[in-house]
């Protein structure tokens, strides 16, 4: 009977974890993920699970008129992000350890947090406003 309920346990918090939808409010940093190459949105749902962004590598929403990028923090395993020609004022990617490419230029970021990407090769944030920079 303990293995049954012990069963059912993990398989309701398996369904939990891969149902759980990212928060994204941007709503033009949303439509990018959502038309994304390569697809992001595997299962098509118009939604971005927690189980679609950890497993996402590359993110390009490169001049899409973004001003936020709440949510990314959900992308763990992301390595690749550019985000240029936006209206983004602050980026924090303290969550995305292994990122090694981010491209931030021609924003309006005023701060910026690279302090958890030790893996950081690639970082271009030219063109802002910056006055705050943790490394």
């Amino acid at each position: 009977m303990k293995k049954i309920y012990f069963i059912s346990i993990l398989l309701i918090l398996a369904s939990q974890v891969y149902s759980q939808i990212v928060d994204i409010p941007d709503a033009n940093f949303k439509n990018a993920l959502l038309n994304h190459n390569p697809v992001i949105d595997t299962n098509g749902d118009g939604e971005i699970q927690l189980s679609e962004a950890i497993v996402a590598p590359r993110i390009s929403v490169g001049n899409r008129n973004i001003s936020d990028l709440e949510g990314i923090q959900s992308f763990i395993m992301l390595g690749q992000l550019y985000c240029d020609r936006n209206n983004i004022t602050s980026i924090d990617v303290s969550f995305n350890p292994m990122l090694t490419e981010l491209a931030a230029w021609q924003n309006q970021l005023t701060s910026i947090d690279v302090s958890g990407n030790p893996e950081l090769v690639y970082f271009d944030f030219g063109q802002n406003f910056i006055n705050s920079i943790d490394l």
